[in-house]
């Protein structure tokens, strides 16, 4: 493997820049990473059944509450958002509360609670006071028998959110129902028409399957039932048979941007499989099963959600289990839980994860958010089998993600440029500050003035940036109206927040005549025509005829006519480049292979750093950075991965005192 040596032989009013730090190893494919918090596990009430994520006290921290089942109870818990957390007082509850929600059910901007309660076949709504204290409401009958799930979501156009509860035994009717509870500010009633029936209904959940901006109802059974707006459901649709499996849960798998569901394999239901329905966004489904496999063996969850763990755009499948007693019993030791990695497929691996992470007894019920407040998702695990166990498990996501930065400012000012001509570049430079690979998949120019913006060179998108790696973004302006323009660049990229944006600027002034900046002066324009002849003279009287009389002389020729007007002023030339490079590399007797530059600028601009990078496609083979002093710098860049023999391409970025950066590149031929 060549090792370059760059040595930079600069003018001596140009500086260079700072030195870069070396890349760490890339993260393996798949790589995962969780740790207990702080805190884990933290004490909740007697065999917690549900947990359910918000802000209880609007302190800007998440915090958590659970339902109990073997205490009738509700635990609500604090977060400090660094992953650490305090139970808070218990709150009584109906019989043996078996699901949550959290939303502001009285429009007071605190979060109030609801809870499904399985043994009084009712549902308890909480509201929370000035001072964080939880009163119930008058119970609300689940309109059916031992109600097992509720959700929460505005259903109607009163902008208050409203519940869809399934029960698991027969309603007043003699079949099984899911009832809709719509909030009218004083109370919670049902619609006109009573529960839906429903075959198999131990689990209800609302999302926007169609994308018209209504929430859509899907019941455990694969019955999908479409969003009217008016708190009511259109008529069933049989999606696939679910039967068997309480656990469903929906997020975008796939990536697509359109919403999907995930209803894991169980023991009791039709098939061991998951059925992974891919939404395509009308409301349909595209119905693809895989198996949850861990270690060869079928992975039978006792709990599922769906977030993006790591860095790709697919979301992933976490899961839960208890760890089986002897012979195949109930729970005896600390549960597991897994993350199974989404595709482009819908495809749920466990290939090449790390994994699996220790929770308590018995997980019975999972949720995720940022409780640490690093951007990446993490989740809490409620542990209740046996009904002794007590406690709620915090696991913290540790998985290396990308970090974008703007490291000289996430703003291009481009000056100002006379109507219908072409600015200089400014360069947007972009470093990756994390600990995984970052990936621009796209670029798109918005605000006010985007199609007077352009790039003319981008070294990101497409690009895999490694850790400390460096990329920039080179951007003109042709103004079409005198006066201040602005626009602009996002970025969509594989880091938590999913896009960045920068943010360009300039004026366009009006035309003025006379030859454009550094391209040559147009030609001149050609003379103007010749004034008109001046008038004949008058001739002069003839004289008395004598005997020898002569004819008298002509007078004189007029005056020549004023010069036509300067033609019009020739076209602007194109622009001149405003600086040059030309490298030479030299092998020496240790092998080695030595680059002399040198750089030379139209304009005796001031300079302060210069960064190096050595890049061929869309491999950067090194970076580096160094201060000139005396006009003068060396630059070792060592190869991070073996170097063929073959032509490269050297980017060089001036950085002056202002910020403001300039690109220029030159081909270099490394071996023979």
């Amino acid at each position: 493997m060549p090792r370059v040596l760059l040595a930079l032989t600069i003018a001596a009013w140009m500086a260079t820049a700072g030195s870069a730090a070396a890349a760490p190893e890339a993260p393996l494919p798949g790589h995962l990473g969780f740790d207990a918090g702080p805190n884990s596990p933290v004490t909740v009430g007697n065999a917690p059944k549900a947990i359910a994520v918000g802000d209880l006290n609007g302190d800007g921290h998440l915090d958590f509450a659970t339902a109990n089942t073997g205490s009738n109870s509700i635990t609500p818990v604090y977060g400090n958002g660094f992953g650490g957390f305090t139970a808070g007082t218990p709150v009584d509850s109906g019989a043996a509360p078996e699901s949550i929600v959290l939303a502001d059910f009285d429009g007071d901007t605190r979060l109030d609670i609801a809870v499904a309660n399985r043994a009084d076949d009712t549902v308890w709504v909480l509201l929370q006071d000035e001072g964080g204290d939880f009163s119930p409401l008058e119970p609300i009958p689940s309109g059916g028998d031992a109600p097992a799930a509720i959700a929460v979501g505005k259903l109607d156009d009163n902008n208050s959110p409203d519940l869809v509860v399934a029960n698991s035994g027969a309603d007043t009717a003699g079949s099984i129902g899911v009832t809709v509870l719509l909030n009218e500010g004083a109370g919670f009633s049902p619609p006109e028409g009573g529960s839906m029936p429903s075959n198999f209904a131990p689990g209800v959940l609302l999302d926007d399957f169609d994308e018209d901006g209504e929430l859509d109802l899907y019941v455990t059974g694969g019955v999908l039932r479409l969003g009217q707006g008016d708190g009511t459901f259109g008529a069933a649709a049989q999606v696939a048979f679910t039967g068997g499996r309480l656990r469903v849960v929906s997020g975008d798998v796939d990536g697509d941007g359109h919403r999907d569901l995930v209803a894991p394999g169980a023991a009791a239901g039709t098939t061991s499989a998951t059925m992974v329905l891919l939404g395509t966004g009308g409301g349909g489904f595209h119905l693809e099963e895989d198996s949850l496999l861990e270690g060869g063996q079928q992975f039978y969850p006792s709990a599922v959600a769906i977030a993006r763990f790591n860095a790709d755009p697919y979301g992933d499948l976490l899961a839960t289990r208890p760890t089986p007693g002897p012979g195949g019993g109930g729970a005896d030791t600390a549960g597991t839980a897994r993350v199974f990695l989404g595709d482009d497929d819908g495809g749920l691996s466990s290939t090449n994860v790390d994994g699996p992470w220790t929770t308590g007894l018995g997980p019975n019920a999972v949720a995720v958010g940022d409780f640490d407040e690093d951007g990446r998702p993490d989740f809490v695990v409620a542990n209740s089998f046996p009904t002794s166990v007590n406690t709620v498990s915090v696991l913290l996501n540790t998985t290396p993600w990308p970090v974008l930065q703007f490291p000289t400012g996430d703003v291009a000012e481009m000056g100002n440029w006379a109507v219908n001509t072409i600015s200089g570049f400014a360069t947007l430079n972009i470093q990756n500050a994390g600990g995984d690979a970052l990936r621009v998949r796209r670029t798109e120019f918005g605000g006010s003035n985007p199609d007077e913006f352009f790039k003319t060179f981008d070294s990101c998108t497409g690009m895999s940036i490694p850790p400390e790696g460096f990329c920039a973004i080179n951007v003109r302006f042709s103004p079409t109206v005198a006066s201040p323009r602005s626009a602009t660049l996002r970025l969509f990229d594989n880091t938590v927040a999913g896009s960045h944006t920068a943010f360009l600027s300039g004026v366009g002034t009006a035309a003025t005549g006379g030859g454009g900046g550094p391209g040559p002066q147009g030609p001149a324009g050609p003379a103007g025509p010749a004034g008109p002849a001046g008038s004949q003279g008058t001739p002069g009287t003839n004289g008395t005829r004598g005997v020898n009389g002569t004819d008298g002389r002509s007078g004189a020729t007029g005056p020549q006519g004023a010069a036509g007007p300067q033609g019009a002023t020739g076209p602007r030339g194109p622009a001149g480049r405003n600086a040059t490079v030309r490298c030479r590399p030299r092998r020496s007797r240790s092998g080695n292979v030595k680059v002399t530059c040198t750089v030379r600028f139209a304009s005796r601009v001031a300079r302060s750093s210069v960064r190096v990078r050595l890049v061929r496609g869309r491999t950067v083979y090194g970076t580096a950075r160094r201060t000139v002093r005396r006009g003068r710098v060396a630059i070792r860049v060592r190869a991070r991965s073996r170097m063929q023999h073959a032509r490269y391409r050297l980017l060089l970025t001036f950085v002056d005192r202002k910020g403001r950066a300039t690109t220029v590149s030159q081909r270099v031929q490394v071996g023979r």
